[in-house]
């Protein structure tokens, strides 16, 4: 490898790396797994061993994939039990620590003879790392988050078709038409995968088939079913989520609007009230328990509501209007 070339590969690597940093730290911000940054790796491990999986068999696709021992990618949607299977002696870490020092391995060995084999294997990592949990982030694991690394992955694997064909003897045509075969494959797989996020009920449905004990997933689909007025089987799905994870405070509060939504106030401030109790910064919530106590007449009861929704609000949710009209005494057609 050229010095030219190398510092050209070195530099464009640390552009993106610089780039994609900044663009995490203005972005929404996560927690670390249990607030531990050695948990976090571990459960990053589980990640890369999903994408690794995902660009050599891409089937099955998922929003938030279960990534071992009920681990599931959105932070939120991760439980104690969960956290309990994070271990270094877990099989997909160890598989995954294992492809590490293979990919090391093979880099050391190919970097001078091969240097774009080796630097698009490498980019597939390096395009990962932004979105490693290194600065914490809201998913463990997103499908979307693999689109420039497979530009890596994507070479890596023509090469190896085309070096697989020339030790074979198989001749250059056949290894362009394994490859357009390939590339069919996952024309196919991406163009089934569109016909589903056209629909959020098709997607949450699938998803939950394949996530049945997401609490976010579940949550998800029981918007979707009551955007389109399916409101019986959007709460039927919220009991779910409830029993699922009896602590997971958006469902309580999805619960909650279903029924004020259908004028049944008193039986939704138990919802609200509950999602208050769970997360006691719930601005939502705070702000429908005050909306409901207006809808009920009930100005003095939503005062203090509506002045805890407005801490935690943005002045953009028209806290303030619903305030004035409380202390006013009116409830201004809620």
């Amino acid at each position: 490898m050229t010095r030219g070339v190398s510092k050209f590969l070195t530099g464009s690597v640390g552009l993106y790396l610089g780039v994609r940093y900044s663009l995490e730290s203005v972005g929404v911000r996560g927690g670390y797994v249990s607030d531990s940054p050695y948990l976090t790796v571990l459960a990053s491990l589980r990640a890369l061993y999903r994408y690794v999986r995902l660009h050599l068999v891409p089937f099955r696709l998922n929003v938030n994939p279960d990534l071992g021992g009920g681990l599931y990618a959105a932070h939120e949607d991760i439980l104690e039990s969960a956290v309990a299977s994070l271990s270094l002696g877990n099989g997909r870490v160890l598989i995954t620590l294992g492809l590490l020092c293979g990919v090391a391995y093979v880099l050391r060995r190919s970097y001078k003879r091969e240097p774009l084999f080796a630097y698009m294997t490498l980019w597939f990592f390096v395009a990962l790392l932004p979105v490693s949990n290194f600065v914490p982030g809201p998913l463990l694991f997103a499908e979307r988050y693999a689109y420039v690394a497979t530009l890596g992955f994507s070479f890596v694997l023509c090469l190896a078709i085309q070096r697989a064909c020339d030790r074979w003897s198989l001749g250059r045509t056949f290894s362009c038409s394994l490859v357009v075969v390939v590339c069919l494959c996952y024309t196919a797989i991406v163009r089934n995968r569109n016909t589903h996020w056209k629909d959020p009920i098709a997607l949450w449905e699938e998803t939950v088939q394949r996530s049945a004990g997401s609490s976010l997933v579940l949550n998800n689909l029981a918007l979707a079913y009551w955007e389109v007025g399916r409101t019986d089987e959007a709460l039927a799905v919220l009991r779910r989520v409830i029993s699922v994870n009896p602590a997971y405070e958006r469902a309580y509060n999805n619960y909650g609007m279903i029924l004020a939504d259908r004028e049944e106030y008193r039986e939704g401030l138990l919802f609200f009230l509950k999602a208050t109790e769970l997360n006691p910064s719930y601005g939502d919530a705070y702000l429908n328990l005050g909306t409901a106590h207006l809808a009920l007449g009930l100005s003095e009861e939503a005062v203090p509501f509506l002045e805890r929704a407005g801490e935690l609000l943005h002045p953009e949710a028209g806290v303030d209007r619903l305030l004035e009209m409380a202390r006013s005494g009116s409830d201004g057609g809620v």
